[in-house]
């Protein structure tokens, strides 16, 4: 029935790029965001002159066959590695886009689904190698970040800022990020392959890709796909050359893929943010300065607050989320339903550097609870027992400054009450004993 309804009105059912929900589109207009996409210079439509030519899945994996035989024969690929990557009854990947509702005009992320094509075992080979390489990987989170904050107090003339990359992936030079990640891997690990052989392959997985969109074939001559398995390497891998420009003697720093936080100088917004537009020709970045009124900024999925140079970080979502989770009464087993209770109260914490915002951050998330039909005596014990085991895990901890325990006795601090109670008044009473030596051993 809903498939015959968005037929006759001409309606797609696009899935949200971040969150959970269904962004209803015209056909027309989705083709449209798509056009915009696979116009670019960096696509280009896939054309054969010959009309009884054969068709051009069987001759791109003809193709690759035929350089993995080769390398078999030089010796530069063992047997049993030739037929590990050798594809075989392949489709072509399929490239269709997600709707940013969270930007103006809701624009499209291009997305290309790569599982079955005749370039996924070679790219999955590839990733797998890139992932020993820490520069090729994210080495940042919401939690390393938090704890990082909490000890630096800013200057009265620095705030905090981020910076994003303009469509980072479509925009890496492919076969530059593939020789700078190739020296960052040989530099730390043996593989059963050299370098030039690394190199061929992830050329296969990366380069000129034959895809499939609404409008035909097309082949993507540079830049990267999200959705290909190593591109978050190559793409990583290459924007970690600017690192060290980017950061300067900046105290806070940290760059999540395309999105980066540091503190800066009132004064030098404009002029840092144009100094780093002028690395790479393929590169542009966009800014964003901490909210004047709040002197907060939002990054990832925390809000930093700067309290007179003290800063703080609290759970946050975008204006956009719709507050969907899997309901309570849904079709699927019940360890699922805890999974979803137990994982808002770890990502809660994880993001929150004091209990009081953590406790503001978990009424936040009951309501959300309550408003998928989960009753209180259902995912009340389950967030009991989730805090009991951050609180054990702390009290366990033979490092007394870890996060758990300076924040409570930060609550304890900036408490209005005075009343301890008031940011963990879920546990049980048994359990609060060792909430309470986790107090002790950080007072003491």
């Amino acid at each position: 029935m809903t498939q015959k309804y968005l037929k006759n009105h001409e309606l797609l059912a696009v899935p949200f790029d971040k969150g959970v929900g269904i962004c209803l589109m015209k056909v027309k207009d989705y083709r449209q965001k798509m056009d915009s996409i696979i116009n670019l210079p960096q696509f280009k439509r896939y054309k054969d002159n010959r009309s009884n030519a054969r068709h051009p899945l069987l001759k791109e994996e003809e193709r690759i066959q035929k350089i993995l035989c080769d390398l078999k024969e030089e010796g530069s690929i063992s047997e049993d590695m030739y037929w590990k990557l050798r594809p075989c009854g392949s489709q072509h990947p399929r490239l269709y886009g997600l709707a940013k509702v969270h930007k103006k005009d809701i624009p499209v992320r291009p997305v290309l689904s790569m599982p079955g094509s005749a370039y996924h075992k070679i790219a999955k080979q590839v990733a797998e190698w890139l992932s020993h390489v820490p520069e090729c990987n994210i080495n940042c989170s919401t939690k390393s970040i938090s704890d990082s904050l909490r000890n630096i107090q800013l200057d009265k003339d620095h705030e905090l800022v981020s910076f994003d990359v303009v469509s980072l992936y479509t925009n890496v030079p492919v076969k530059e990020a593939i020789d700078v990640c190739a020296d960052l891997l040989f530099k730390r690990v043996s593989l059963p392959i050299d370098k030039k052989t690394f190199i061929i392959l992830a050329e296969i997985a990366s380069c000129n890709v034959i895809m499939s969109t609404h409008d035909g074939l097309y082949q993507q001559i540079d830049g990267l796909a999200m959705g290909s398995p190593p591109a978050p390497h190559l793409a990583n891998g290459w924007m970690s050359q600017f690192d060290p420009v980017i950061k300067e003697d900046s105290p806070i720093y940290d760059r999540y893929m395309d999105d980066i936080i540091q503190d800066l100088h009132r004064n030098k917004f404009e002029e840092k943010l144009e100094k780093i537009n002028n690395l790479h020709p393929k590169l542009t970045f966009t800014g964003e300065r901490q909210d004047a009124e709040t002197r907060s900024l939002t990054y990832l999925d925390m809000r930093v607050l700067n309290s007179e140079g003290k800063l703080s970080t609290t759970w946050y979502t975008k204006p956009t989320d719709t507050g969907l989770i899997m309901n309570f009464h849904a079709l699927a087993p019940k360890k699922y339903k805890r999974s979803v209770v137990s994982g808002f109260v770890h990502r809660i914490f994880r993001a929150c550097s004091n209990w009081a915002l953590f406790h503001q951050s978990l009424d936040k998330a009951k309501k959300i609870l309550q408003e998928n039909q989960y009753p209180e005596c259902f995912y009340e014990p389950i967030i009991n027992e989730a805090l009991t085991e951050i609180i054990k895990q702390n009290c366990e901890s033979s490092n007394s400054d870890e996060m758990d325990t300076s924040v409570t006795s930060q609550t304890l601090r900036d408490s209005q009450d005075d009343d301890p109670n008031r940011c963990v008044h879920n546990i049980e009473n048994k359990d609060k004993f060792l909430f309470f030596c986790a107090i002790q051993r950080r007072m003491h």
